[in-house]
């Protein structure tokens, strides 16, 4: 999940940006602060400033800051004073009366760019807004037409309608495997391997016979480094 500083004493700014970025991203928890301090600075993917908020010794520092936190994205709503060259493309200017499409068209942006930082997560739209998952907590992918069942360890499953394969280049992760056109599974959660098939918790995932030979080899493998 992404964190959201919003730096602002302006309700308007507020719901405004609670109305992008809420009602779209479930990936997105936003928090009002009235002032920087050194545990916000290291919590948060996203830093959303007013321009009330804008002061040349917090510049000061913001910049100091940008260098040291590659992930960190910055928004300032600028009125009449700016106290910076926005050289940075993490560091972003913009008026204070933008729309709320306009904000939001912004914001996918930057989230598209912070998912690319953050490898560790999947980010799936179920029903027109984008949750996050830690990809180590998904059990296994299972395609069903048109959509896919992300299953995951505790249980919860999410229907998202893509396509196996595209959800698959997703993950980087070499704890996962395709045993069958229609399963990509992850290795850490198989409780009982045969020859066809394998337990996965209770949940029974085929084997295909063109994928039996080197998943048998894979899960070995694995089973065998697991246990060093």
């Amino acid at each position: 999940m992404f964190k959201v500083g919003l730096f602002s004493a302006d309700n308007k700014l507020h719901e405004l940006v609670y109305r992008a970025v809420k009602l779209r991203f479930s990936s997105y928890l936003i928090e009002r602060h009235e002032k920087l301090d050194e545990e916000i600075e290291h919590s948060l993917d996203l830093f959303i400033f007013d321009h009330l908020a804008l002061t040349e010794d917090r510049m000061n520092t913001i910049q100091v800051f940008l260098k040291d936190h590659p992930k960190t994205y910055f928004i300032f709503l600028k009125n009449d004073k700016v106290f910076f060259d926005a050289t940075d493309d993490r560091l972003i200017v913009i008026d204070h009366s933008i729309t709320k499409q306009q904000l939001l068209k912004l914001i996918e942006k930057i989230n598209r760019q912070l998912i690319a930082l953050h490898p560790e997560r999947l980010y799936i739209d179920i029903k027109g807004k984008q949750i996050d998952v830690l990809i180590k907590d998904i059990a296994y992918l299972a395609s069903d037409n048109h959509s896919v069942n992300v299953h995951l360890a505790n249980a919860t499953t999410y229907k998202v309608y893509s396509k196996l394969d595209d959800l698959v280049a997703k993950i980087s992760s070499s704890d996962f495997w395709r045993c069958h056109k229609s399963f990509y599974i992850n290795l850490n959660y198989i409780t009982e391997f045969k020859s066809d098939y394998l337990y996965i918790k209770d949940d029974i995932i085929p084997i295909a016979r063109s994928y039996k030979k080197e998943t048998k080899i894979r899960i070995e493998t694995f089973l065998a480094n697991k246990a060093k």
